[in-house]
């Protein structure tokens, strides 16, 4: 099955599917000012481990307009069932019409909601952390760049065991009399 006997239309709207999803094929590694970076699709997760007291970390999650346009548009085709809008069928209201009367952020929530678990989990697994607690999650910024997460997490303390070799420990003997034993 050659990529030449698709039609040119066909290859425009797969090229567009791709696209809509966000499917990203630069999945590429850099550092810049020791922030080193990786990419899950149009997201970005900083590397740079801000440590705020002895075993908490904070990291940035950045999600990129693109993918969070796609998962707003996601939102808004589960959610506009429970919008009344005069003039429109219940359910039937443009996503322009909601958001002058609702506002922009209407369906932020959501789309965030929605993309945070998973975006969570491969930060944690990326940036080998060892948590222990639920993330204290942040929004720093939503604006034509994307969406900025500032995750703070408690991870396992680090024991270091230092001088233990040549330390001697005494024995207690125990003695247990005839009278314990009746007792019991």
């Amino acid at each position: 099955w050659a990529i030449g006997k698709i039609p040119l239309f066909m290859r425009f709207f797969i090229m567009f599917m791709f696209m809509s999803i966000g499917i990203s094929y630069a999945e590429t590694v850099h550092s810049q000012n020791a922030a080193m970076e990786f990419r899950f699709q149009d997201v970005t997760i900083e590397k740079a481990l801000k440590e705020i007291e002895k075993n908490r970390s904070e990291f940035k999650i950045t999600i990129e307009k693109p993918a969070f346009d796609a998962e707003v548009l996601k939102a808004y085709k589960r959610n506009v069932g429970r919008f009344n809008i005069p003039g429109f069928r219940k359910g039937k209201a443009p996503k322009s019409i909601i958001e002058k009367m609702y506002g922009s952020a209407v369906f932020y929530d959501d789309a965030i909601d929605a993309l945070l678990p998973s975006l969570y989990e491969a930060a944690i697994t990326e940036l080998k952390l060892d948590v222990v607690s639920r993330p204290e999650l942040d929004v720093e910024k939503i604006d034509d760049e994307g969406v900025v997460i500032v995750a703070k997490v408690w991870t396992k303390p680090i024991a270091t065991v230092v001088n233990y070799r040549g330390l001697e420990v005494e024995k207690q003997a125990t003695v247990v009399t005839d009278e314990d034993i009746t007792r019991e």
